[in-house]
């Protein structure tokens, strides 16, 4: 409790490294309510690394539907970095067929262009082709 307590309070630091090793330290408790809320808020930090570091940290709780849901959203984030974590998180849920919509949906979206790769690269290798 201690130290989930502490790096739930770094999450919070102005520094952004800071919070972006926060969230990765807090992957190994993403199963923690308190934890799993914490690192969703922080898909939303202004800082493209902590959004990454979140995504990839709740990556072992993807079939969650609210960690789902916010990983497909930020299959279109701005940075193309974060946008392939996203991608790479939804490989283990890709049998949804609201996923798999979205993620066929993300090949064809211009504003997504950047993200076609990584997406491709999850649906292949969830479908065994190529």
């Amino acid at each position: 409790p201690e130290v989930q307590a502490r790096l739930l309070e770094l999450t919070r630091d102005t520094n952004p490294d800071e919070r972006g090793i926060a969230a990765d330290a807090l992957r190994w408790m993403a199963n923690n309510p308190e934890v799993q809320a914490r690192l969703l808020e922080l898909t939303r930090d202004t800082n493209p690394d902590v959004r990454g570091n979140a995504v990839e940290a709740l990556r072992g709780v993807a079939k969650n539907p609210e960690v789902q849901a916010r990983h497909l959203e930020l299959a279109r984030d701005t940075n193309q970095f974060v946008r392939e974590d996203a991608a790479g998180a939804l490989r283990d849920v890709a049998e949804n067929p609201a996923v798999q919509a979205r993620l066929f949906e993300l090949t064809r979206d211009a504003h997504a262009a950047s993200s076609r790769p990584a997406v491709s690269r999850v649906l292949c290798k969830r479908f065994s082709v190529g």
